[in-house]
């Protein structure tokens, strides 16, 4: 949070019962400066956390919570909304949005029927007459700490891997999990493929059946979505955030 940060209006910005709280930054001059509701604390239904029912017993239904941190971020004409949502199981989510005014510049084209229409719409999207939204991206970077479980742990990864099926039976394949540590920083960087699990940090503590504790490192979005590797970026400049995840 910086001294960007918009105070949140409840029943607008929040539900009407969040809690919102104060936060005291340092400000330019590194001063201390106070702004008032910068953080809103809520929960709200978030949908089915179990359903089963059985033939001659009765439905079991629970629904799923979670505790949402908002906080909002007014950067020139864009006011970025950032949520952290804890979730009953352990998972942690963020959200990330942007509202506030668009990108805009000015053309000469009224209507798409213009004879400039298409040049002037190269680079974005007719909204108005003269004014077209431009084509731009939002990029965002979150820093998570996983020591949350203890220092000792490791990186691993699990990969599907489709093999024939040598135990007779009328299926041809089956599908197996080959799990590997990355032991190393150049091992790191990962890119999230289809059909692929995320790499996730392996504990030592041991869960009550014996399997290691897991903890799934999701990355949200590739760098620079959605122009994917076609994104024309200065070589060494940003190597660091080439890959979706690096630990």
């Amino acid at each position: 949070m910086g001294t960007l940060t918009s105070p949140i209006v409840r029943g607008k910005d929040a539900p009407s019962n969040a809690v919102l709280l104060d936060e005291t930054i340092a400000d330019y001059t590194g001063k201390p400066t106070t702004i008032p509701g910068a953080v809103a604390i809520f929960e709200r239904y978030a949908g089915p956390e179990y359903k089963h029912l059985e033939m001659g017993k009765p439905n079991v239904s629970t629904e799923r919570r979670e505790l949402v941190v908002r906080w909002i971020s007014t950067v020139g004409n864009y006011d970025y909304i950032f949520d952290w949502v804890f979730h009953d199981n352990g998972t942690i989510g963020i959200d990330a949005g942007a509202t506030g005014i668009e990108a805009v510049k000015g053309v000469l084209a009224k209507t798409m029927h213009d004879p400039s229409a298409k040049e002037d719409t190269r680079y974005g999207t007719l909204i108005d007459h003269n004014i077209v939204g431009t084509t731009h991206q939002h990029i965002y970077n979150f820093r998570l700490d996983l020591d949350v479980d203890g220092e000792n742990n490791t990186l691993v990864a699990m990969d599907p891997e489709v093999k024939p099926n040598t135990a007779g039976g009328p299926r041809t394949s089956t599908m197996q999990v080959n799990q590997y540590t990355i032991d190393s920083e150049q091992k790191s960087g990962a890119e999230i493929r289809p059909g692929h699990y995320p790499p996730a940090e392996q504990h030592q503590q041991r869960e009550p059946h014996g399997q290691p504790g897991l903890i799934p490192d999701y990355p949200l979005r590739r760098r620079h979505a959605p122009g994917g590797d076609r994104c024309q970026i200065r070589p060494g400049r940003v190597d660091i955030s080439s890959p979706e995840l690096y630990g």
